[in-house]
């Protein structure tokens, strides 16, 4: 479903009571006891925790092989960034494919 983050405890300034709302494949969710959880592939459709942040779908297949102690690194970027990074992954995971098969002719 997804992972919940070790970390020092994060508090929200304002707590406030949230509506169900529709969750993604890399949503970051902030539950009461502050650990953050990524949503992953296996996630429910809705959340009604809040929403801190989003991880980029090109990094999700890093994030499903953590190991426990392994360490998560945030970075800011643009949606546009996101999509660009995302693009490169798709053209070289073609480029491997193609190679594979001209291999296996």
């Amino acid at each position: 479903m997804g992972y919940r983050l070790g970390s020092e405890i994060l508090n929200l300034k304002n707590k406030v009571e949230l509506l169900s709302s529709a969750v993604n494949l890399g949503t970051i969710q902030l539950p009461p006891q502050g650990n953050p959880i990524i949503l992953m592939a296996d996630r429910p459709t809705t959340g009604g925790y809040p929403i801190i942040g989003q991880v980029a779908l090109v990094d999700i297949p890093l994030i499903a092989q953590l190991r426990p102690q392994d360490q998560v690194i945030f970075k800011l970027i643009s949606l546009n960034d996101a999509q660009l990074l995302l693009k490169k992954r798709n053209k070289q995971i073609r480029r491997l494919k193609e190679a594979i098969a001209l291999k296996y002719e």
